[in-house]
């Protein structure tokens, strides 16, 4: 669980504090999903097991998997920004979702307010993106970007300036996640 959690939590730990700092729990926040498919029906499945307080997902394809588990969908994009906690993009890249997620949309976030990206880059407008979170203006969590889906982001990416990179690769390959993460110095 350390893993996942940002090193503000561990600095908080490190400092004396053992309580929860506030703004990390789950529990109780609102889930918005922006493709209910088969990941996106995966993360409903998992926020709510970590107690969520609802799930509403946009998607022009409806899914009944995601309405039996207590999904509700809502019939605007804006919708999910206006109403969600954490947003999680997880539809497919298409002319119709390619730039979908623009300025106007990520306007709608408030500053507590989590996006998280583990779909494509190119559904989100990375010039918006970039300038959004460097004002701080919410939080975010990527793994892929535009024009560079699968590779590293290159040192001069405008995402690298962002304060506290919300950063990371995309895999799914859990060697390679192990492997770069636990490389050793963790105790059997």
């Amino acid at each position: 669980m350390t893993m996942t959690r940002d090193g503000n939590t561990v600095w908080h730990v490190r400092s004396g504090k053992w309580s929860w700092p506030p703004g990390n729990e789950l529990s109780g926040r609102r889930l918005g999903i922006v493709g209910t498919g088969q990941i996106g029906l995966r993360v409903a499945e998992i926020g709510k097991a970590f107690r969520v307080s609802n799930v509403i997902g946009y998607d022009p394809i409806r899914n009944d998997k995601f309405s039996a588990i207590g999904g509700e969908y809502v019939q605007s994009l804006a919708t999910i920004f206006l109403h969600s906690d954490i947003i999680v993009i997880a539809c497919a890249l298409t002319a119709a979702s390619k730039g979908m997620v623009n300025r106007r949309m990520l306007k709608l976030l408030r500053p507590d307010s989590i996006l998280i990206n583990c779909a494509r880059g190119a559904i989100i407008d990375q010039k918006a993106l970039t300038e959004m979170l460097k004002e701080g203006r919410f939080r975010a969590g990527l793994d892929v970007y535009e024009g560079l889906e699968g590779e590293e982001l290159p040192p001069n990416h405008p995402l690298r300036s962002v304060p506290e990179r919300p950063v990371d690769f995309h895999s799914t390959d859990p060697y390679t996640w192990r492997n770069t993460f636990f490389p050793g110095w963790i105790a059997a």
